[in-house]
């Protein structure tokens, strides 16, 4: 009764700290669902070019899209004439970030670890276009078939065809969108997400890690091979990035966690191979692993005392208000409900 009482006890801790910047984030994400369109992404992302990495990658970073949801969207956008550099600067900045996670991660992990993923999400991103587009040239003739979609043809039909929305409607389609279809979606991966890092706090304390060899970079190593294959959203992420510094792992780990995971699993590396070739794949897992080590020894270097990051979560914050133990408490029950009615089906 004590482990599972210990094990419940870290659950709530870590979903105390989560919850309420996680609902934000949710409705931000609604927000940006209802007023910028896919018409709109796809426009800016044909052709080549250093600046059309660019622009994909700044378009990616805020859509609150996960690293397999992204696969039919990047897909569109290929058969719709963008180029390769663009696609895979797109499949990068997508899912290691988005609007829900860039507002958890601040309230978790506060600004400067917040700022360090949107940045190495653009970086990665932006280097692994440029390459791609460098090291492999592609057919120009998708361009035409980008170019011969135009507001005249049937693909703008449905935008220009839709009606006015009212204001009702608006808020709660950016509701349903939030809490229904993108919480939805990744409620039995957050939810996941959230035991594994309760069993991670019980079992792994910083005492077991003084005993690890190898140092700081076989942390950054096993961050690496860990989260490299695995499937795990921007959001559920965090409570298992947060989990490994609570119990011993530097900030550079936890952030090659946080920062890597999301943006690749071996399903999507096997998608982008097909859609964009090994090339592609190379320079893409390259990026990410590049970006992400250099981001952590940073880090690392910024909280070389360790004290302050670590005492954030285990001192203070611990408790939480009110707000933080409502939010917990609605969110694992919809959690709960969401992935039941899933697995039920």
């Amino acid at each position: 009764m004590n482990i599972l009482y210990t094990f419940a006890q870290s659950i709530w801790n870590i979903s105390s700290l989560m919850s309420l910047y996680i609902i934000v984030g949710l409705l931000t994400a609604g927000v940006i669902h209802e007023f910028v369109s896919e018409s709109y992404i796809k426009k800016y992302l044909g052709g080549r070019g250093f600046m059309t990495s660019v622009r994909a990658a700044v378009i990616g970073i805020p859509l609150p899209v996960c690293s397999c949801g992204v696969i039919p969207l990047a897909a569109s956008l290929r058969k719709s004439g963008a180029g390769k550099g663009a696609v895979t600067s797109f499949f990068i900045s997508t899912p290691m970030t988005g609007a829900d996670s860039i507002i958890a991660t601040y309230g978790v992990f506060g600004w400067i670890i917040t700022l360090f993923r949107v940045v190495s999400a653009f970086l990665s991103a932006v280097a692994a276009g440029a390459l791609t587009d460098l090291l492999d040239k592609e057919d120009e003739s998708a361009r035409e078939d980008r170019k011969s979609c135009g507001c005249s043809s049937s693909c703008c039909s449905g935008e220009a065809a839709q009606e006015k929305r009212t204001v009702f409607s608006r808020i709660r389609s950016i509701f349903s969108y939030g809490f229904g279809e993108l919480l939805g979606d990744m409620a039995f991966p957050l939810l996941l997400g959230l035991l594994i890092a309760g069993l991670i706090t019980m079992l792994i304390t910083p005492d077991t890690m003084s005993g690890v060899t190898g140092g700081v970079w076989m942390g950054y190593f096993a961050a690496l091979a860990v989260g490299l294959p695995l499937y795990v959203c921007s959001v559920s992420a965090i409570p298992v990035a947060l989990s490994l510094v609570l119990s011993g792992f530097t900030p550079g780990a936890a952030f090659i966690f946080l920062a890597a995971a999301p943006a690749t699993n071996v399903v999507t590396i096997n998608i982008v191979r097909q859609f964009l070739g090994k090339k592609a794949v190379a320079v893409y897992l390259f990026s990410i692993i590049f970006f992400t080590l250099a981001s952590a020894v940073l880090i690392d270097m910024i909280y070389a005392d360790g004290g302050n990051f670590v005492s954030g979560f285990s001192g203070e914050k611990e408790g939480g208000t009110v707000f933080h133990h409502a939010a917990a408490a609605a969110l694992l029950i919809y959690l709960v409900y969401k992935s039941v009615k899933q697995k039920m089906r």
